[in-house]
């Protein structure tokens, strides 16, 4: 019976060790697949709004201009960073764990101005023009959250 008892306890320490080293591996797993997840969702929104800045600077702008002109009223749906800003509150209600911020270190609308972290990203692509794309992460109230930025032409960068 003795006997028994010791090979049941090594069969435990075997099987719990195990199972320590498989959950770290699958834990390691699933952080980078939620990451890989979560800069896809975000590159598939910056696209988003890209194809919004497009589509007012080639359809809409050019529309309200000669409305503009005849009004002698400046339309704010004219600028390309407004309507992507705007259409991505709409998305925001359906992601609210997702942000879209024209961010610059002197903007024309306060809304715009970076962060401190927001700096460090335009920093980034100014040092470093050819770079297209940046992610890192950063802490938030709700844990650490990944840092995708977008450079765009004219040096904006979205992040």
């Amino acid at each position: 019976m003795r006997l028994l008892i010791k090979f049941n306890l090594i069969l435990i320490l075997v099987f719990g060790s195990g199972m320590a080293v498989a959950g770290y591996f699958a834990s390691d797993f699933m952080q980078q697949i939620a990451h890989e997840q979560v800069l896809q969702q975000a590159r598939l929104m910056m696209g988003s709004a890209g194809a919004v800045r497009t589509y007012t600077t080639k359809q809409v702008g050019p529309l309200l201009q000669e409305h503009q002109k005849r009004i002698n009223t400046f339309l704010a749906q004219t600028v390309p960073a407004y309507a992507a800003t705007e259409a991505f509150n709409y998305l925001h209600n359906d992601y609210p764990d997702y942000t879209y911020k024209e961010a610059t270190l002197n903007p024309t609308n306060l809304r715009d101005r970076a962060v401190d972290w927001e700096s460090d990203v335009i920093q980034i692509f100014r040092t470093h023009p050819e770079q297209q794309e940046f992610s890192g992460e950063r802490d938030t109230p709700a844990g650490r959250a990944p840092v995708p930025g977008e450079a765009l032409r004219g040096g904006r960068t979205l992040p």
